[in-house]
């Protein structure tokens, strides 16, 4: 993911290993079927003459039926190699941790006095019936996509500009504030030492665990199911992989190889103090690292000075300023690239965009990934 946790990648030879048995349809996670036996790979996914295969595997999305649930901490077996996820929370932890479960309260990424939100559109199945399956709006927006500007930074690595518009910016943010605010929303993440990170964060569809850097579908730090992640979300980034693949249609079609999300990282910055420090992404699946298999990055809100190279080094990184709307995509052969987020720019952020939802002084960051 563009803005996760600061890790070193483990230079090991990368191994595929199974992302787990038929018979346990939760571990087949990333393929998003309610058909357990569908959980095999996907043959098509990196065939762009294909893109109807692609289509219909997202046809079969449900809409999220829940915020999050509390869930009683249960034992669970140790994972297999390269199996990373834990289905409860707690697993492997002390049961001290429980005790401060009530101190986890959801973040509010909007200003106070905006009014809450009652519903939130783009998860309403009706309302996106109408919104985002009208054929001409469908059409509008993507070609709006298509003639955005396109920068090729390094082989494997894209920024989409001004490619998210303002409706959906506005949409993800009312779809963050009413996640973030309920069970499994945003909360300050710390490492294992405890030391707080500087920002928010919220995860959908899996859970990323910052002390132990895995997985899981309970949330080891509150108990909480992980909301799912919006079926609007996961259009907007089948739209940006097509585009992205399009800046490199004569480099091969493998450069940017494509993913279905079943993990969304959404990190709410400060303008004051949000920051993240350089860092790899390596805490997915050994099929995932060894397919090199695109991450996928929106910005919203303030833009942000956003370092990358293949060194930790912040004084030998490339910088680039990632405005709201833009987005960032990188995979293949830049898939483990040292990223981070050196500043935010305040006062940067599209007054429109403000005006309709009073996002807070800051940016928001989601981060989707095939874990």
């Amino acid at each position: 993911m563009v803005d996760s946790i600061p890790i070193s990648y483990k230079k090991q030879p990368l191994t595929h290993t199974a992302m787990g048995t038929v018979d346990n349809p939760k571990r087949c996670i990333s393929k998003f079927t309610s058909d357990p036996n569908s959980c095999s790979s996907w043959s098509s996914k990196n065939d762009s003459s294909s893109l109807s295969g692609f289509t219909n595997q997202w046809d079969v999305l449900s809409f999220p039926t829940h915020y999050g649930k509390k869930r009683k901490p249960a034992y669970v077996k140790k994972p297999n190699f390269g199996q990373s996820y834990s289905t409860s929370a707690g697993a492997n932890y002390s049961s001290d941790l429980f005790d401060n479960l009530s101190k986890v309260k959801g973040f509010d990424i909007c200003l106070s006095k905006r009014k809450k939100f009652v519903a939130v559109p783009s998860l309403d199945p009706d309302l996106y019936q109408k919104t985002f399956l009208d054929p001409e709006l469908t059409h509008k927006a993507f070609l709006h996509k298509l003639n955005a500007s396109k920068i090729v930074l390094r082989p494997g690595m894209v920024l989409l500009k001004n490619h998210l518009t303002h409706k959906e910016q506005v949409e993800i943010v009312r779809t963050c504030q009413t996640l973030g605010v309920g069970p499994g929303g945003f909360y300050q993440p710390a490492y294992k030492d405890g030391a707080k990170l500087d920002l928010q964060m919220m995860c959908l569809g899996l859970n990323w665990d910052p002390k132990r850097l895995t997985y899981e579908f309970i949330r080891s730090v509150d108990g909480c199911e992980v909301p799912t992640i919006p079926r609007a979300l996961r259009f907007q980034v089948r739209d940006a992989m097509i585009c992205g693949r399009i800046s490199f249609e004569k480099e091969g079609e493998g450069i940017l190889p494509f993913i279905i999300p079943n993990v969304c990282v959404v990190n709410f910055y400060s303008a004051a103090t949000g920051r993240l420090d350089l860092h790899q992404d390596c805490s997915e699946s050994r099929t995932s690292l060894n397919e090199r298999l695109s991450v996928v990055s929106f910005s919203v809100g303030d833009s942000a000075e956003f370092l990358y190279g293949d060194e930790r080094d912040v004084y030998k990184a490339d910088r680039v300023i990632l405005e709201s709307g833009d987005v960032l995509i990188f995979g293949g052969v830049s898939r483990h690239i040292y990223h981070g987020v050196s500043s935010i720019i305040p006062n940067t952020a599209p007054k429109k965009l403000l005006e309709e939802t009073r996002l807070c002084p800051g940016r928001l960051n989601l981060t989707f990934r095939e874990a």
